[in-house]
């Protein structure tokens, strides 16, 4: 019987290049509203978790600036591009 965690992990894995290209391009003000929000409203250095961080783009990487992130994704490609996307040190865990 087929696994359906790992199947979306995998599916995730072999198109993350194009969903990261994907998502740099939909829902952008929403994002950028969601971020500012958390920018009003946490104290400097607070700890935010992001689930589903994706590659780190935008979201991670500009809340990285400010707070301590610890990104959680499915998928092992996309917290390896995080981890290269986010220059500040985070913390990643694949669920």
């Amino acid at each position: 019987m087929h696994n359906p965690k790992r199947l979306v992990a995998q599916g995730y894995d072999i198109i993350a290049d194009r969903y990261t290209m994907w998502t740099q391009r939909v829902r952008a003000e929403e994002r950028a509203r969601y971020t500012q929000l958390l920018h009003e409203t946490l104290p400097t250095h607070a700890t935010v978790l992001e689930l589903g961080c994706g590659a780190g783009l935008p979201t991670t990487r500009t809340l990285a600036q400010r707070f301590r992130v610890i990104g959680v994704d499915i998928s092992a490609q996309q917290l390896a591009r995080a981890k290269r996307h986010v220059p500040t040190p985070t913390s990643s865990k694949r669920t």
